[in-house]
């Protein structure tokens, strides 16, 4: 079967289902094993060992229309379901994930559409080829986006102010006065809201940040992706014509 990726709000998933089917093993059984990874990780005192971070629960209606519960797994979360795998079909489901998850993180790194990879070795040839060309075509796109880049391709909220010449604070004024960004009461960070989470324009990870007592604690924190970067700079310039003209 062909394992597919979700892009849920800038996270990559693999849907238990799917790896269910790939790995031969049953659905249930599956989430059986899930359930235990959980529990263990719960039990860690660690903020780096967060069970969010590995699996996401979610559900799905069944052929009789009934909800059922599955879980969206990380790559992290399939690395640890790989780990407890044996034989060829362990091995078989380690390459597909690895393979899926580098191509479409690359694939979004260079701002393209979602795209799912073929199971044949023809088609994956035929994909290479598109992908190679989408990629020059884009390169010099992505090549303005540079010098804001961090390690992931991801793109710091202040330097999009800083590429605008606006200040930081007026910046997240207007981003939150249109509905686009809503602060956190603690610590002084900003995420998208509902309406903006799922656009493409944010990517939101964890990190650790010092509180007011020097103490690192885990919170979520909004990027740019490519595509946020265009959206913000247009928006932000046109509200600002807009208020002086």
């Amino acid at each position: 079967m062909e394992l597919s990726i979700l892009n849920q709000e800038g996270r990559l998933f693999v849907d238990s289902r799917d790896v269910a089917d790939m790995t031969g093993k049953r659905h249930d059984h599956l989430l059986r094993d899930i359930d235990g990874f959980i529990g263990i990780l719960n039990k860690a005192t660690s903020p780096d060992l967060g069970a969010s971070d590995f699996f996401v629960l979610s559900s799905y209606l069944d052929a009789k229309g009934e909800t059922r519960r599955k879980y969206d797994l990380t790559r992290i979360g399939c690395d640890m379901v790989a780990n407890k795998m044996s034989g060829e079909k362990g091995v078989l489901f380690t390459a597909a994930y690895v393979k899926k998850f580098e191509l479409m993180e690359r694939y979004i790194a260079h701002g393209l559409d979602k795209f799912n990879i073929p199971s044949t070795m023809s088609g994956a040839l035929q994909l290479a080829g598109e992908i190679q060309t989408k990629l020059e075509i884009a390169q010099p796109k992505a090549d303005k986006y540079d010098q804001f880049l961090n390690t992931e391709g991801l793109i710091q909220l202040n330097e999009v102010a800083k590429h605008l010449n606006v200040g930081l604070k007026t910046f997240y004024a207007i981003l939150r006065t249109e509905g686009i960004l809503m602060k956190q009461k603690k610590p002084n960070v900003h995420i998208p809201t509902a309406k903006y989470a799922n656009k493409g324009y944010f990517s939101v990870v964890r990190e650790q940040i010092p509180n007011k007592d020097g103490k690192m604690v885990w919170h979520s924190i909004a990027y740019a992706t490519h595509s946020g970067f265009d959206f913000l700079s247009k928006f932000v310039s046109a509200y600002i014509q807009d208020e002086t003209a």
